[in-house]
């Protein structure tokens, strides 16, 4: 193999905070610095083709012109641990409120009038 090849991943701990909530065992975790690979590993990246507006792509270029492609990343990785956190949320107070007597005798009074 020829060192055109060889890349550079920079890794933060944000990313391996990541990788843990994906539960990916602590042995296949790589150390926070920049690592360099023949190969992304699968639980850091994995090449698709998406096809992205142009807008889109202008945005994210604007405002991280070098690393625009993991700007969009880190902005779909947020929106989906944002959606996974607020349907937590909402699964916990509904039983907080099923639980909670004071909340259900008010519920019953409102419902009978």
């Amino acid at each position: 193999m020829t060192d055109k090849k060889v890349i550079e991943v920079k890794v933060t701990a944000e990313h391996i905070e990541e990788l843990r909530s994906r539960e990916v065992p602590e042995a296949e975790l790589p150390q926070v610095g920049t690592i360099k690979r023949y190969r992304p590993s699968p639980h850091i990246i994995k090449k698709t083709p998406v096809f992205l507006d142009s807008k889109v792509i202008e945005h994210f270029k604007k405002k991280n012109s070098d690393e625009y492609q993991t700007a969009i990343n880190k902005e779909l990785a947020d929106l989906i641990k944002s959606k996974e956190t607020k349907q937590s949320e909402r699964e916990n107070l509904r039983e907080e409120l099923l639980n909670d007597e004071e909340f259900l005798r008010k519920l019953r009074q409102k419902l009978a009038a």
